[in-house]
């Protein structure tokens, strides 16, 4: 059941009241941001090269951040598999925890380095700070990231996990290129976008990496190898990365870049969001010539033209209607796979992305 609303806020979204299950995610956040110095620390003692342990060091802090959506679901499932009986059970969580958040670092340093991004996390984007380099420093991310494995798991769990991050790998590079095949330098791709061909997108681009990803890492690292299990696990991680790539698009165009830390640039981009498929599906014949003579350029005027028209077919009611629905299918398919599945696992994550439009 969703959390009570307490008030309501700008473009009807409504603010929620911390629950149970919020609170334990903001606990999560502390205890792995406490355990990051160690993280840092282990990764420097791997480095050799003169003048590199300074410069891996900043780039380590400067990564460090956000949300760990990614992470605090690790953390979780392996909190809910192994029980927490030892201090080395935690460590190692922890420590799993912060190798996915690192290639989470990489992967989206090179997604600011393809949109042209300024900002992330409030802060410049590193490429802003250093130029191309920020290319190899995100090869060294997920190098990092593989290390931080190496180091805490051996045998079939090492070869699992290792297999799982590849393909992850893969995966994600299939989202991303198809995301940037997508945009438009003009109008070229416009005719292309539909919901279908967003849905394809999201599947690799965030479903994969940001939902199935984290969890199956802890699963795997817990000695979960089940076939059934592990679809079951694919099947919630497809609806929920829909409903986060979703509410991502929505905060490009409505998130204050106060509280989202970076500026939306998804319409000058001309990126196939969710928002400017349902306005094509929506759009009566003057709305979609509009539509099409104004996105996608790198011009305020014809941005605004663009969130004029989204605001003249209601997107934000669209949106919280979609919403709405997809939060009730990933309720029922918690249910549905709840005999495999801990049903914790997935209401701890769903629970945490109702938050991620700051309500």
């Amino acid at each position: 059941m969703l959390t009570r609303a307490c008030r309501h806020g700008r473009q009807g979204i409504v603010t929620l009241v911390e629950s149970a299950l919020q609170l334990q995610y903001n606990q999560d956040v502390k205890d792995l941001n406490d355990y990051f110095p160690v993280v840092v620390e282990e990764l420097l003692h791997k480095t050799t090269v003169s003048n590199a342990s300074n410069n891996s060091s900043k780039l380590l802090q400067y990564s460090f951040g956000g949300k760990l959506l990614r992470a605090t679901a690790s953390f979780n499932v392996m909190r809910e598999l192994t029980g927490f009986t030892t201090d080395e059970e935690m460590r190692v969580s922890k420590a799993l925890a912060w190798s996915i958040e690192l290639s989470h670092a990489a992967l989206l340093m090179l997604d600011d380095i393809a949109d042209d991004a300024i900002t992330r996390r409030g802060l410049p984007c590193w490429h802003v700070q250093v130029g191309l380099r920020a290319v190899l420093d995100a090869l060294f991310l997920q190098h990092c990231a593989v290390s931080i494995i190496e180091t805490h798991f051996k045998g079939e769990p090492y070869l699992d996990m290792l297999k799982l991050f590849q393909n992850t790998m893969f995966e994600a590079s299939i989202g991303q290129n198809y995301d940037i095949h997508c945009t438009n330098s003009g109008v070229i791709k416009f005719d292309e976008f539909s919901l279908q061909r967003f849905r394809d997108l999201c599947l690799h681009k965030t479903s994969h990496y940001s939902f199935y990803y984290p969890i199956a890492m802890a699963m795997f690292a817990c000695g979960l190898t089940d076939k059934s299990v592990h679809n079951a696990a694919r099947d919630l991680a497809s609806h929920i990365g829909l409903t986060f790539q979703i509410q991502d698009d929505f905060l490009d165009c409505y998130g204050s870049s106060k509280r989202t830390g970076k500026q939306g640039t998804d319409i000058r981009n001309g990126k196939c969001t969710w928002l400017i498929a349902k306005a094509k599906q929506m759009a009566d014949q003057k709305q979609l010539k509009a539509l099409k003579e104004n996105y996608g350029f790198n011009d305020r005027r014809r941005v605004d033209t663009i969130l004029q028209l989204y605001d003249e077919l209601k997107i934000t009611e669209a949106f919280l209607l979609e919403e709405r629905q997809l939060v009730q299918t990933i309720k029922d398919k918690i249910k549905t796979h709840s005999t495999i599945l801990p049903p914790s696992i997935y209401k701890y994550v769903l629970e945490n992305i109702k938050y991620n439009l700051k309500r």
